[in-house]
């Protein structure tokens, strides 16, 4: 946050309390001048006054890397990150993050996406805007309860049938670079493909799906639904 409410410039602290009306959640800013070199080690000592949280958000900082275990021992619900310049988080980084079940990582510089093997608390991650490529199937197949997926504005150009996000209800793959794809997801309610290269693509066995978004693309589709487009 504002650093200039900081009683003591040169130091990271806790400021007053507030409270996001009207859903009556209290919250304290953390307030610092420190170097970004030195952000992440002031913040876990600052994090270890407090066991649980509910938010934590760090956004519009100039750090690069995430170390293993920068949030070690806490119990954090949902992790904001968005809007930073990381590139690489290390496998472990959250590894002792107990009840993570939300992490937005938008706005950043990630190709690399194996820090994820070890949070399988994870229901909904968004990835807007990295620079990821390639999906390895052997980490989200370890994120059974990952219900909401969002990479818009990434990379991509292939995905080989997408069936290990079987357990996923939306997944938005908007502007990113796929030219044909398969889909056969039985929980999908929402697919976004808008704005990408596609000449083809399959929907099959999606049976749930109920809004489907193909703005933006030179399309044949082929496909066994009757779709309810609610307005897309």
């Amino acid at each position: 946050s504002n650093s200039s409410a900081c009683p003591n410039s040169t130091e990271m602290c806790l400021c007053t309390t507030n409270v996001i009306k009207p859903y009556n959640i209290t919250y304290k800013l953390i307030c610092t001048k420190k170097n970004d070199n030195d952000f992440f080690f002031s913040l876990k000592e600052i994090l270890k006054i407090n066991y649980f949280y509910s938010f934590v958000i760090i956004n519009g900082k100039n750090f690069s890397e995430i170390s293993a275990n920068t949030f070690s021992n806490l119990s954090i619900k949902s992790l904001d990150l968005k809007f930073n310049k990381i590139f690489k988080i290390d496998e472990k980084a959250f590894e002792s993050i107990k009840f993570l079940e939300n992490i937005d990582l938008s706005g950043n510089f990630l190709t690399d996406l194996s820090f994820l093997k070890i949070i399988p608390t994870l229901t909904n991650l968004d990835l807007y805007f990295n620079l990821i490529e390639i999906i390895d199937r052997s980490i989200f197949a370890n994120l059974k309860n990952l219900k909401n997926l969002y990479l818009n504005g990434n990379k991509l150009y292939n995905i080989d049938k997408l069936d290990y996000f079987n357990h996923l209800n939306i997944l938005s793959l908007s502007s990113n670079k796929f030219q044909i794809l398969t889909i056969y997801l039985t929980n999908l309610i929402e697919l976004n493909l808008g704005n990408n290269l596609l000449e083809s693509i399959k929907i099959l066995n999606s049976s749930k799906l109920q809004r489907l978004r193909l703005n933006q693309n030179k399309l044949e589709i082929k496909t066994n639904l009757r779709l309810n487009y609610s307005g897309y």
